[in-house]
């Protein structure tokens, strides 16, 4: 079990992501919908258990038209 309080809602940032864009990826053709929620499910079973450490390294890059 995670040590932090913050450990399930930290970690969980990759369950909301294959919960919204998941849905994009298995319209696109790249995952079923079955290995979608399959995903989910193995990893919040690894935030719930097992997992321990996570560290994140995330980029972004945004724009603005000058109109």
């Amino acid at each position: 079990m995670a040590e932090s309080p913050e450990w399930s809602a930290t970690a969980g940032i990759w369950t909301k992501v294959a919960a919204s864009r998941g849905v994009q990826l298995v319209n696109d053709g790249y995952v079923t919908e079955a290995e979608r929620l399959a995903a989910i499910a193995g990893y919040d079973q690894w935030v719930a258990g097992t997992g321990k450490s996570m560290q994140l390294y995330l980029l972004a890059v945004s724009g603005k038209n000058p109109e």
